[in-house]
Order: structure tokens, then C-alpha cells, then sequence
């Protein structure tokens, strides 16, 4: 018999549907077990047929994409593996350069850096070791000698129209008359500085008594101008004489202790010209401040000291090289490059087998990766069919469901289901009743 839940009945608003085999089968046909889901035609049989097959391809693909995901994991892994054993071969292999040349490793101090550095060379030079243990000890030999490098000097000639013009007094009174008329003026300026302060009144040349004022009188026979212009002499000669002093010292010191080997003939001839031409000038300088009223020509000495500043140049250069200095860089980089040539060569079979292991292991890694990235193409495409064919099943709706983190051939499908209906069958000569609710 048929008996209704909860004590409804017919009479409370169901009518009974009774059909054939034939309209089940047509209309009501289930692919597989879906829960909650009463499909009422046969467009919705056939869909739901449909869903049923891309659901169970799209199984495949995850399947399938977890396998290359965890094949490629498994490549990855390997690949380091390769890398530690090969990094580690390497560092052995070198341990001799490594040892004889330990201050030319910049770079190449560590396994990891030391390896990568040598992987970077295809094809090493060949090193001539006796060569490079010459170049190591001249560049990072602890006994290195080195030399100072030798001194340039400045210019010295300077302007001065008072050296070239007759110094003479302005001065307007009987005195200076009689002093310029006869030519005497220096000769009375010198009487007057050495003996007019220990004359006490008496002409040292004559014996005679001086007037009160002769030395006052004699004074006013240079007037201002004059005490000026003869301070501005002086005081030329005094920085003229010290800057030729220090020229010279700089340059006797260039002398004192020349590296040996080091040709310093030619700048030693052109320092003892410089050292006359000075004494020359010095000399000339204090003649002109015991008469002022001469005319005085320094002798250049500029073209002397360019000379000589020229040979400092080109001992210098030699200097450098014997030092080194002006190209140690170059030269330790050219030192580090061939102990880094060498490395290469000790450990070039561990190299070698590493690319070509590495090569075959990145192509293989290649095709992993694509072929995960297919498969993750496929799976989103066969998600958007699935869900498009449920959209178009008539009559039935989609449960929300937690969805879980992930993306791609790992993502958690989604469950789709109608409002369940009391079902209820009987089976009567081959007859199935089935009850949806009015």
C-alpha cells in the first residue's frame, strides 16, 4: 500500500502520477549517483549524461596533473642534487690553486661563489703556472719593493717692473738736488744706513762736526714713493729667494735616494744649471736693493724648470713600473683571471658533466612544466563546460558548498543539487509510481 509521512494524505493537495517504463526511461534516466537531484525531462537526462562524462574527464586531468606536478617536484629535487654533488667535486678539484694562490681569489672564496664563477667559463685558456707564480709574487708577494715617486716643482718666474727700472727719489729740496746732480743717490743712502748712527756728530770721512739736521736733511732726499717702491723690492727678493730655496730642496731630495737602476744624469745636469741660474738672479736681486737706481734682468729659469719637470715624468713612469703601481690593478685582475683559468681546467671534467646533466634536466623540467600548464588550461575549460551544461539542466539549482583554496588541476569542484522531494515507489506489472510534490 501507500503511506504518506507525517499523517498527510491524498486529500491534502498530491495527486498521484502513475507511468510507464518507457516515459522513466526516456524522461528520468540517472547517469550516476547525484544526490538531491530529480531530473525532469530528457534534454536534462542527456545533460546530465554529459556533465557525468566531462566530470570523470576532468578527474583524469587532475590526476594526471598531479602526477607531472609531482614529477617535476621530482626533477627539481634531482637538479639540486646535481648541483650540490658537482659544487662539491669542484671545490676539491681546486683545492691546490686554491691553496697556492690564496690572495688572488677574489670572487672565489666560497664553494657557491667559486663554482658559479667557474661554471661561467666554457672554455678556458690554457696557463703557463710558471708565468702566473712570477706575476703572483710581483703582484701579491708580501717582500714587494716600492719606491717613492719623485717630486715636481712649481714655476718660479713672477712679474716685477721694479727690478728693470732705476729706483729714484721725487723728493724736492736742495739735498735731493744736490744728490741727483750727482748721481750719488745710492751711495748716500748707503752712508746713511751704516754710518749716520754711530757718527755721533762727526763726518766719518772728513772729521768734520755735522749739522744738527744733516741726518734728517739727508733723509728727505727719498720721499715716500720711494720707501715704498724700495719695501715692494724687498720683499720681492725675500719670496723670490725662498721659493728658489724650496725648488731646490725638493729637487736635492729627488736626488738623495733614487731607486736603483733609475737613470737621473740628464734631470742632475738640468738641476745644477737651475742651481746657477738662482744664485745668478739672488745675486742680481741684492745688487738692485744695494742700487736702486740700476737696471737688473733675472734670467728665466721656467724654461729650466718645464725640463726638469719633464725627466721627473719620465722617471716617475719607471718608478711606477718597477713599482707596479700605475697598473697593480690591471695586473691583480689579470693575475685573478688566470687563477681563475686554472681552477677551471683542474675541475673542467666535473664541469663539463654538470652543463650537459643540467642541460638534459632543465629540457626535461621544460616539458614538465608545460605539460602541467596544459593540463591546467583543460581543466579550467572543462569546468566552465560542466557548469554551463548545469546551468541548462531545467528545473534544478546549485547548492553552495565551502570552497577550498587552490587553483588549477587540485581545485575542489563544486556540488550542485535540487530541493529534495519525498519519492516514494511502488512497482506494480512492471509499473513505477514516483511522487514529486504538487
Amino acid at each position: 500500500g501507500l503511506s504518506w509521512r507525517g499523517g498527510a494524505s491524498a486529500a491534502g493537495g498530491f495527486r498521484i502520477l502513475l507511468f510507464d517504463r518507457d516515459f522513466i526511461e526516456a524522461n528520468f534516466r540517472q547517469t550516476g549517483p547525484v544526490p538531491g537531484v530529480y531530473v525532469l525531462n530528457a534534454r536534462n537526462a542527456a545533460l546530465r549524461e554529459e556533465i557525468a562524462q566531462l566530470a570523470r574527464e576532468r578527474q583524469r586531468v587532475v590526476q594526471q596533473g598531479r602526477s607531472w606536478a609531482d614529477a617535476l617536484e621530482a626533477s627539481q629535487r634531482r637538479l639540486e642534487h646535481l648541483r650540490t654533488g658537482a659544487l662539491e667535486r669542484c671545490w676539491r678539484l681546486t683545492r691546490p690553486a686554491r691553496k697556492t694562490y690564496a690572495a688572488a681569489l677574489r670572487g672565489l672564496r666560497t664553494k657557491a661563489s667559486c663554482f658559479a664563477s667557474l661554471l661561467e667559463l666554457d672554455h678556458p685558456e690554457p696557463v703557463d703556472v710558471q708565468t702566473l707564480s712570477v706575476l703572483y709574487g710581483e703582484v701579491f708577494g708580501e717582500e714587494q719593493q716600492s719606491y717613492p715617486l719623485l717630486a715636481r716643482v712649481p714655476t718660479l718666474d713672477r712679474p716685477c717692473g721694479l727690478v728693470e727700472k732705476p729706483l729714484a727719489s721725487g723728493a724736492d729740496n736742495p739735498y735731493a738736488e744736490f744728490v741727483k746732480a750727482l748721481g750719488a743717490a745710492d751711495w748716500v743712502r748707503e752712508g746713511l744706513e751704516r754710518f749716520a748712527p754711530r757718527a755721533e756728530g762727526v763726518c766719518p770721512f772728513c772729521g768734520k762736526p755735522l749739522a744738527e739736521d744733516f741726518a734728517e736733511r739727508v733723509a728727505q732726499c727719498f720721499d715716500e714713493a720711494w720707501h715704498r717702491d724700495f719695501a715692494a723690492l724687498q720683499a720681492f727678493q725675500q719670496s723670490y729667494a725662498a721659493a728658489c730655496s724650496r725648488t731646490l730642496a725638493t729637487l736635492r731630495r729627488n736626488l738623495e735616494d733614487p731607486p736603483p737602476g733609475l737613470d737621473l744624469s740628464a734631470c742632475r745636469d738640468k738641476i745644477r744649471l737651475l742651481e746657477q741660474a738662482v744664485e745668478a738672479n739672488l745675486k742680481a736681486l741684492e745688487g738692485k736693493l744695494a742700487a736702486p737706481l740700476s737696471r737688473v734682468e733675472l734670467t728665466p729659469l721656467d724654461g729650466l724648470v718645464a725640463e726638469i719637470n719633464a725627466g721627473i715624468d719620465r722617471a716617475n713612469d719607471d718608478i711606477r713600473r718597477m713599482n707596479g703601481a700605475a697598473d697593480l690593478a690591471a695586473r691583480r685582475r689579470e693575475c685573478m683571471g688566470l687563477v681563475r683559468n686554472l681552477m677551471a681546467l683542474q675541475a673542467r671534467g666535473c664541469l663539463e658533466s654538470y652543463r650537459k646533466s643540467r642541460a638534459e634536466a632543465e629540457a626535461v623540467m621544460k616539458a614538465q612544466a608545460a605539460s602541467k600548464r596544459e593540463l591546467a588550461s583543460e581543466y579550467l575549460r572543462l569546468t566552465e563546460e560542466i557548469a554551463a551544461r548545469r546551468r541548462a539542466c531545467t528545473g534544478t539549482a546549485r547548492r553552495p558548498t565551502p570552497s577550498t583554496p587552490g587553483s588549477g588541476p587540485r581545485a575542489s569542484k563544486a556540488s550542485f543539487s535540487a530541493p529534495v522531494q519525498k519519492k516514494s515507489s511502488t512497482n506494480w506489472s512492471g509499473q513505477t509510481a514516483f511522487l514529486p510534490r504538487a
